[in-house]
């Protein structure tokens, strides 16, 4: 079954804050003393791939068929 519009744009949406958010800092370091911790918060990639795949789906779902839209036709 076909996302409604509204589901797929708001996961666009989070993917676009997403990719800002790596954008800003992909990752960073902190020494404790012992050693060294990298934390890596996402891969920008994946992100960009996942928005190219929501962009199309959302293309879909307002430009191409969607069997969750129905019409009705008033009798004349």
């Amino acid at each position: 079954m076909a996302r409604s519009y509204a589901d797929v744009q708001a996961e666009l949406t989070a993917a676009y804050s997403a990719r800002r958010a790596a954008l800003l800092g992909q990752s960073y370091s902190l020494d404790t003393g012992q050693g060294r911790q990298t934390v890596t918060r996402a891969n920008l990639t994946e992100i960009s791939h996942l928005i190219q795949a929501l962009e199309i789906e959302l293309d879909e779902a307002t430009n191409g068929a969607n069997p969750s839209i129905t019409f009705e036709r008033d009798s004349v």
